[in-house]
């Protein structure tokens, strides 16, 4: 049996504020380290960011995509 969609907007409107933010203090970051130290700081800041919309994806589908209850 396939997993039940039960996502309210508010949700849905909160995970994506979320990566938004977080998008937000990724490119300061990143314009903060590309004046201080260079390249290297910029990619490192944009590999967080990555790393961070991925944790963020994965918690959110594995929290409202999965079933409440086996089978």
């Amino acid at each position: 049996m396939a997993p039940s969609l039960s996502l309210s907007v508010f949700q849905l409107k909160s995970a994506l504020d979320r990566l938004a933010r977080a998008k937000r203090v990724a490119y300061i970051e990143a314009r903060t380290a590309r004046r201080q130290m260079g390249c290297w700081n910029v990619w490192s800041t944009w590999a967080k960011w990555s790393l961070m919309s991925g944790i963020l994806l994965a918690s959110f589908t594995t929290l409202h995509l999965c079933p409440e209850s086996p089978p």
